[in-house]
Formats: C-alpha cells, structure tokens, sequence
C-alpha cells in the first residue's frame, strides 16, 4: 500500500438533501487511496483476526512439522504475537521469511499489514521490508478474491485478475468504514442522517463482466462468522452467506437484466481525480487519488439502469491536471485509449449468479 502525496484528504459525507439523479448521495473526494484501503484491512481485521482472539496456529505438514523453514517459523511467530515489528527486523530475516509468505492464511496476513499500516520508507536499508511488504499485499489480495468470491466463480477468473478484485474488497469495505465514521483518523468528517448501505455495485475491471457486485456483512453477522464460514455448500442453497456475511460477484449484462435488489444499493460512480488520471496514463500508482459519487439506489430499483447511468456519468466527468477534462479533451481521448487496451483482454464467459439475497426481516 503506497503512500500517496502529503496533502491533506477531504471527505465530503452525504449532505441532507443531497441528490444524485434523484438519489441520497454519498461523497469521497481526493481521499487518497491507500488510506481507503488501510481502513478496510483494519475492518477486515477486527473481523477476521481481532486482537482479543486467538490467531489460528501457522500451517504444519500432514505429519505435524512445521510448514515454515525454521527461522522463518521463528519470525513469523513473534510478529504475529507482536513481540517483533517489522520496521526494526533484520533485513536478513525478513528476506528469509518472504518466501513463506504464501503459506500465511488470511487472518495471519491482516494481522501483519495493519500492524505495518504506517510503515513507509524508500531507504535502501529497508529494500527487503518493502518487498516484503509488497508481497504481503499481493497475497492479502489473493485471498480477499478466494475467501469472499464463490468457488464457482471463482474459477473463471484468471490468477492475474484475482489480486484487483481483492484490491476492490478492501476498497469498498474500507470506503463503508470511512463514510460511517467507523475510522479515528476520519472522526472529524462528519456524516448526516442516512446509513451506509451493505450492497455495493461498481464497473468490473475484468472483461466480459459489466459490474462488480459486493455486500458487505452487518453487525450481527459478523458474532456468526465461524458457523456461516463452515455451513456447507449447496446449489440449492442460493442465499448461503459466504465468509461470515461478506460476498463478491461479478455480473454481467444478462445477470444485471434480471436482478432486483431488495435492499439499498450503493451505485458508485468513479470521478477521477487529478493525481488519478495523471496515474492511469502514466501507468504509475503512487499518486492515486479517490473520487467516488455514491448514489443510493432504492430497493427493487433496475441495477442495469443505475450502472448505465454510473457509466455515462464517470466518463462524461474526467477529471484532469489543472481543471476539467472532458471526455473529448486531449487527455480525456487519452485515458480512454489507455482504458479501451484494457479491455481487450482474452473473453471470458460471463457466468450466471443467483438472485440477491432477500433483506431479512424482523
């Protein structure tokens, strides 16, 4: 999770009577995005590894050895007990360790990334902590994708694409955290009347799909997170929770004709930012910058509808260096040649997903 530049982020919340196409309306404005994502690694976190529990043991062979050779073993447990932080390791035993990072499950790698939130330097000293670091976010991905997408689906989607659809798990949970106030750095943006809804839906990034589809678990759900994650899987059962509540699908055109919601949904239209813009052209990351306009749909509102609407108005409103760049701008033309090669990645066939989940009642 790279640092973005030092200028203070703004959050504009949702306002009383603020509308988007008739729509309550949520705001994140020039937050940066790594910010975003560290809250949703520490809400995650709370979830999945909280403080007060215990870790579950690191992996062992089918004999009961040890799985990590045995420094890395030593290493692992220590930072996972917080009896070692990262930044004053050895760099020997963090580039011995890194190479067991693949075998760390997902409550072990929350654990180590937020603990290593704030964790930044471009020192050559710490060269080995920022791989490590990097190769702890490739895999926290991964598994984010694994964990909250459904087996079936999750076939289809090539192992290139799984770590940007776990990049968007922790996005949106993150965005959820911030808006609702649930973050100490984000205490003093205040938020009015209205709650942030649990179903999101934003533009897939992967081809053919047409839209990412995430809900993210309530209160309650998450004191059942060890019987929903262990309930066993049924064809027939269309409204199995997945990982304790929190479920990511991805949609296509026939999907989203037919699907109505029965809850609140959060239709996100992405405005780029400046420093966004300049680092999709670019092809760098460092500078990224959120804007998300929030509509909230209403139950049983057409989701095709509100994601055609989310389309016409992201790319109608690029925003770029110095003021306004429109669709028809010489950078704006230039954004959408660099996002056009994108999608010209090999087909995928669509698959079909079951209905949402009814909201539950009483």
């Amino acid at each position: 999770m790279e640092e973005a530049p030092t200028s203070p982020p703004r959050l504009r919340a949702q306002t009383e009577g603020a509308t988007l196409r008739g729509r309550p309306r949520l705001r994140l404005e020039e937050i940066a995005e790594h910010r975003v994502v560290k809250s949703g690694v520490r809400v995650l976190r709370r979830r999945w590894a909280a403080e007060v529990c215990e870790l579950p043991p690191l992996p062992k062979r089918p004999n009961g050895s040890p799985m990590l050779l045995g420094s890395a073993q030593s290493f692992f447990k220590r930072l996972l007990s917080q009896q070692l932080e990262l930044q004053t390791s050895l760099p020997s035993d963090v580039s011995a360790a890194q190479r067991d990072i693949r075998h760390l499950c997902l409550e072990h790698l929350l654990t180590i990334r937020d603990d290593a939130a704030d964790f930044k330097t471009h020192s050559q000293s710490h060269e080995a902590h920022n791989s490590f670091l990097n190769m702890i976010d490739q895999r926290l991905r991964e598994l984010c994708c694994s964990k909250f997408m459904d087996p079936k689906q999750l076939d289809e989607v090539p192992a290139e694409d799984k770590q940007r659809l776990g990049h968007i798990v922790l996005l949106v949970q993150g965005a959820a955290a911030v808006l609702a106030g649930q973050e100490p750095e984000a205490a003093s943006f205040a938020v009015s009347s209205g709650r942030v809804p649990r179903q999101w839906l934003l533009r897939s990034p992967i081809a053919p799909w047409r839209a990412c589809w995430l809900r993210l678990p309530s209160e309650e759900e998450t004191d059942t997170l060890e019987s929903a994650s262990t309930t066993p899987s049924s064809s027939s059962s269309l409204h199995r929770p997945l990982a304790g509540g929190l479920e990511l699908r991805l949609l296509g055109d026939e999907d989203l004709e037919h699907l109505h919601s029965h809850e609140e949904v959060a239709v996100v239209w992405d405005r780029p930012t400046s420093s966004h813009l300049v680092s999709i052209v670019s092809g760098t990351s460092g500078g990224r910058g959120l804007g998300w306009e929030i509509a909230v749909a209403a139950p049983e509102s057409s989701l095709m509808e509100e994601l055609q609407a989310m389309e016409k108005g992201s790319s109608a409103n690029l925003v770029g260096v110095g003021g306004s760049a429109g669709i028809n701008s010489p950078l704006g033309q230039e954004l959408v040649e660099v996002l056009e090669r994108r999608k010209t990645a090999p087909a995928l066939r669509p698959s079909l997903v079951p209905p949402l989940p009814a909201a539950p009642r009483g």
